[in-house]
């Protein structure tokens, strides 16, 4: 999990440098970067409180 959280963080990173709000792909990849990365947070936590 601990390279999707890197992956998709570099991916949201590289998104917002060069934000195009009015296409309908950079929105969705937008959502699926922020998605991945709060799962991967997450499941991550989830696995440090054990």
């Amino acid at each position: 999990m601990v390279v999707v959280a890197m992956g998709s963080s570099f991916l949201l990173l590289s998104l917002l440098s060069y934000p195009d709000g009015s296409s309908p792909y950079y929105l969705f990849a937008l959502t699926a970067a922020v998605l991945s990365l709060v799962v991967s947070v997450a499941m991550l936590a989830g696995e440090a409180l054990r």
